[in-house]
């Protein structure tokens, strides 16, 4: 297992690896450095980079060599990667932000949702807020520019696309990228373990709800009555 890297230090215990190849399997790549014997107490990834996180202040060369014999080794074997079926509602409260894009045009927002539900997505990673999971998978017809002002509140459960990139807010936040629609499952629990219900490398479909189901998502969710629909590729 070798690929070019860059080690760049973000404090005395936080060091980053950019990789230059873009074919790297971070989910597995993770677990085979978390699995071996080291001082390490999480890793983490984005689409490029793999972050460790030790136990105390190390030096660059001390991080040089750690990752140099753990690059040698074979790398951890993938964990079990799962297709979720999630709802989506497309209701006006939750598009407003399309139809700002496409100035009105309702004939482009409803061509938007019916090509956007016939993609499946993966999520590579969670960033920017606890639960936030950025996927890909968007094709490029449905790629959407970010906001040029970000807005102070976006609902939890929004689902909205940056650029290339898809992403379902964890809770209510200010977001910079176009809502297309509301997911009404409860996906991230920071009070369970684990905290997410998705992994890295699981993928996902939408289906569409209309107001009525999706209100009944809700309430079933808020009583742990409702579980998405899920298979083990």
């Amino acid at each position: 297992m070798s690929n070019p890297y860059k080690i760049f230090a973000l404090g005395a215990d936080v060091y980053s690896l950019e990789f230059e190849k873009g074919d790297v399997d971070f989910v597995c790549l993770r677990q085979t450095f978390l699995s071996f014997p080291s001082e390490l107490t999480e890793v983490t990834f984005t689409f490029n980079r793999l972050h460790l996180f030790f136990r105390r202040p190390t030096t660059i060369e001390e991080v040089r060599s750690f990752v140099d014999e753990v690059m040698h080794v074979p790398l951890a074997a993938k964990p079990p990667q799962r297709l979720w079926r999630l709802p989506i509602c497309f209701s006006p409260a939750y598009t407003a932000d399309l139809v700002d894009c496409f100035e009105g045009n309702m004939e482009r927002v409803h061509h938007y949702h019916s090509n956007f539900l016939q993609g499946q997505y993966r999520l590579v990673f969670y960033g920017f807020l606890p639960g936030f999971g950025y996927f890909e998978g968007l094709p490029e017809a449905l790629h959407l520019a970010r906001k040029s002002s970000p807005t102070q509140r976006t609902l939890q459960g929004t689902v909205a696309v940056g650029g290339a990139q898809l992403g379902i807010y964890p809770q209510d936040s200010p977001g910079g990228w176009q809502g297309i629609g509301h997911c009404p499952v409860t996906l991230f629990m920071p009070s369970q373990t684990p905290p997410v219900l998705l992994q890295p490398n699981d993928e996902v479909v939408f289906f569409e709800v209309d107001e009525k189901t999706h209100a009944q998502i809700v309430e079933a969710t808020h009583r742990q009555e409702y579980q998405p629909q899920s298979v083990v590729l």
